[in-house]
């Protein structure tokens, strides 16, 4: 009889470890999606915002091309 509660104490506790494991796994893996999107939106936000100045400053020198040449 004891011999049958030791074996279902090991098994429970063996349940403990293993579900504490799949819940750090699940924590781990959340924190690398977490990690990955945060890169992705970083690379998407910097290349968004190097289209723009690439735009405003294309049109800052076509604009002042205009007036050099009205000047000259």
């Amino acid at each position: 009889s004891s011999f049958f509660i030791s074996q279902a104490s090991c098994l429970s506790i063996l349940f403990i470890i293993l579900k504490s494991k799949l819940f750090l796994s699940l924590i781990v893996f959340i924190a690398f999606l977490v990690f990955i999107l945060f890169s992705y939106s970083l690379i998407f936000i910097t290349s968004f915002l190097l289209l723009i100045l690439d735009f405003v400053c294309s049109g800052c020198s076509s604009s002042l091309g205009c007036i050099i040449r009205l000047f000259t």
